[in-house]
């Protein structure tokens, strides 16, 4: 199986996987062919062809396996196999084989209690099989190996249990693409909302998750975890009905919000650390000697000068966000909070609406 060339080389999501595998597998159970590759539509209104690795059948039941090829991105499920199988039914029904999670919280595409396969892996994979039959088919989706591999994704935060969620919304993964970032975000801000949370807590990872617990009990439900994807939050956050929310992380990584709300990542960003030594120029103070880690920095300063410099930080982070959301809609949901801490969670320093920048 290829991927699409572009910028690096690309490869097919899950549920595109899961469609093709759907496609031979009803071509198995239906027409008792064994095929070595299907034709699968795209929701970008194109087809690609995908390797089939193996296909069995019997009197009731047909299954077929793709191997994924998530091309040059670093995906968690590169390499697995998908698994399909298909048997007759009085409506097309989709089951959790092994390896594919159960969703456990309100606000995903899908009920509490359905396999973690969003709305459109579901409409590709129901589609390929149409191509083929208009019979009813239970779909059962399998992904060997997927359970332990979904305990290093932010699939337990989403509540979804027992193996990996098929969130695809293009077919195509994207190398380096914040597409399943994306996704990721959008489900977890619609269960915090399904939760009745009027208010989240956006983080960037684990320092300000756990940092987050600390500073507002009971605040579980609350948390999104953003990663380095803030663009992609900032066009998400206003269609949920939040009054506004909070932003709780280390300098390190809330401080290039400063600069311009977007991609984060340390190699598409400028390093806090110069971000904040070019703000203290600025203001006639030089730092001469090298400082590799913004803790280092703040360390090497003076009280004053530091709580100033993070004052200003977390005010400016503010208004970044605040002009990213206005951007991306008309909406009233803005930062109300902007607290910055320590690696090991204590805070440094903070910000609330209302608060004069001076």
């Amino acid at each position: 199986m290829n991927g699409v060339q572009g910028r690096g080389r690309t490869g097919y999501t899950t549920g595109c996987c899961a469609a093709a595998a759907a496609k031979a597998a009803a071509l198995a159970l239906c027409k008792k062919e064994t095929v070595k590759s299907v034709t699968v539509a795209l929701p970008e209104c194109r087809t690609v062809q995908i390797t089939i690795e193996s296909v069995w059948f019997d009197s009731t039941k047909g299954g077929a396996s793709v191997r994924k090829d998530a091309g040059d991105d670093p995906d968690s499920t590169h390499g697995m196999l998908v698994s399909v199988e298909l048997e007759q039914s009085d409506e097309n029904r989709f089951y959790a084989g092994e390896g594919v999670g159960t969703v456990t919280l309100p606000g995903l595409t899908v009920a509490v209690g359905e396999p973690a396969i969003n709305s459109m892996p579901r409409q590709m994979i129901v589609q390929a099989i149409q191509s083929v039959t208009r019979e009813k088919m239970s779909i059962t989706v399998s992904i060997p190996g997927g359970e332990a591999v979904a305990s290093r994704t932010f699939n337990p935060r989403l509540g979804i249990e027992g193996g990996l969620s098929i969130l695809g919304t293009t077919g195509i993964v994207r190398p380096f693409s914040t597409d399943a970032i994306a996704e990721t975000i959008r489900c977890s801000l619609s269960i915090a909302a399904a939760r009745g949370v009027k208010d989240p807590v956006l983080v960037p990872g684990n320092i300000g998750r756990n940092a987050a617990l600390k500073i507002f009990p009971g605040s579980k439900n609350r948390i999104v975890e953003v990663g380095n994807a803030w663009d992609s939050a900032m066009q998400r956050i206003g269609a949920f009905g939040f009054r506004s929310f909070t932003v709780v992380g280390h300098p390190g990584k809330l401080v290039k919000l400063t600069q311009t709300v977007g991609d984060t990542h340390s190699s598409r960003s400028l390093r806090a650390v110069d971000i904040l030594k070019n703000y203290l120029l600025d203001t006639g103070i030089s730092v001469t000697e090298d400082r590799i880690t913004t803790e280092d920095l703040l360390l090497s300063l003076d009280s004053p000068v530091r709580e100033k410099l993070l004052k200003d930080a977390c005010a400016q982070i503010a208004l970044s966000l605040d002009k990213a959301v206005k951007t991306a809609a008309a909406v009233k949901c803005l930062c109300e909070e902007v607290v910055l801490v320590s690696m090991s969670g204590e805070v440094i320093s903070g910000w609330k609406r209302g608060t004069k920048i001076e």
